[in-house]
């Protein structure tokens, strides 16, 4: 682990102290980073100076590292996901099947056509739900949006 330079150093009540740019530096982030953890609570002085830190990492480690994606967003990307590797499969399956003389050429084409309408219709029917959960809208101000009023 790198030490910051004695400069960066500040004795208060006899205790070592970091700045927050001094702390990036140790832990290998910028000091806009830092200044969110402690907007996020990391415990600072009155003065904005970071104490202890090994306690600091802790608390990084506890609140920020162990925090998971919210769970919506994660559910939307493994469904993109599981769509994506279904169509794949089918795509792989069909090919097969050309290739084998399973299936002629001109059914491979409609089932993948048919399969690219299937996904723009998911990605189209999936917007409302984006712009909803990007704006944050309540149900009534959903129904005011809908009625125009």
């Amino acid at each position: 682990m790198d030490m910051p330079s004695i400069e960066t150093f500040v004795r208060k009540r006899s205790q070592m102290i970091f700045s927050q740019s001094a702390f990036a530096r140790m832990i290998g982030v910028s000091q806009q980073r830092v200044s969110q953890y402690v907007a996020l609570g990391l415990p600072v002085d009155d003065q904005g100076f970071i104490g202890d830190p090994d306690t600091s990492k802790n608390w990084i480690k506890e609140n920020i590292e162990s925090r998971n994606i919210d769970e919506p967003v994660q559910k939307e990307r493994a469904d993109q996901r599981a769509r994506l590797l279904a169509a794949q499969a089918r795509k792989i399956e069909a090919e097969y099947d050309v290739k084998f003389g399973h299936m002629h050429q001109d059914s491979v084409v409609r089932e993948r056509d048919q399969q690219n309408v299937l996904a723009a219709k998911a990605l189209i029917l999936s917007f409302p739900s984006r712009f909803r959960n990007a704006l944050k809208l309540s149900a009534q101000q959903e129904r005011q949006m809908a009625t125009g009023g």
